[in-house]
């Protein structure tokens, strides 16, 4: 995983997603689930709005979530921090 100013990506074995502070929306854990953190992203939340787009997306996918951390795969990374480190580039970009 890696944050910057600019963005957050999250690269594993399958997934190498990024998302940048100016297009996110939103975040906090999947729904029943307290081991995944969500970022949810305009374009993600405009892509749902298509019927199509919206069934792949449930089916497939983590709903709005444009990009996920899964925190089991993350045992040496304190969560707390990283989600006041998250919160805090999201406020900082609304300024």
């Amino acid at each position: 995983m890696e944050i910057t100013n600019e963005f957050i990506k999250v690269r594993h074995i399958f997934v190498n997603k990024t998302a940048y502070w100016n297009d996110v929306v939103g975040i906090g854990f999947l729904p029943n689930n307290n081991i995944t953190y969500g970022v949810v992203t305009k374009e993600k939340l405009l892509r749902q709005q298509q019927f199509l787009t919206r069934l792949i997306d449930i089916l497939f996918s983590h709903g709005p979530c444009a990009l996920v951390i899964p925190l089991a795969l993350l045992p040496h990374i304190d969560i707390d921090r990283l989600i006041l480190t998250i919160e805090n580039k999201i406020v900082i970009q609304d300024v």
